[in-house]
């Protein structure tokens, strides 16, 4: 066949960029919820979030029901809701 092995090596050249661009994609899509999840908890008062943001968020990527149940159970500072950025 003829431009066989041209139109194979295209094919998985495609699908390779293709999964890039999914994976990137998937990424962004958990850390913007990841994201939001923790700075919603900030701005509640969750005490011992701030400092360790980031790694919050880190693990929320990978396993965001334990994240959530566990940041769920840490205390709230009295009267710390606020408006303003993590």
């Amino acid at each position: 066949v003829a431009g066989g092995a041209d139109t194979i090596t295209a094919l998985q050249s495609e699908l390779a960029s293709v999964t890039t661009r999914l994976n990137t994609l998937t990424e962004t899509s958990l850390r913007d919820k990841a994201a939001g999840f923790i700075d919603t908890e900030i701005r509640k008062g969750r005490v011992g979030l701030k400092p360790l943001r980031d790694h919050y968020i880190s693990r929320h990527m990978s396993d965001a029901a334990s994240v959530e149940k566990e940041v769920a159970a840490l205390p709230l500072m009295a009267g710390a809701t606020t408006s303003a950025a993590p």
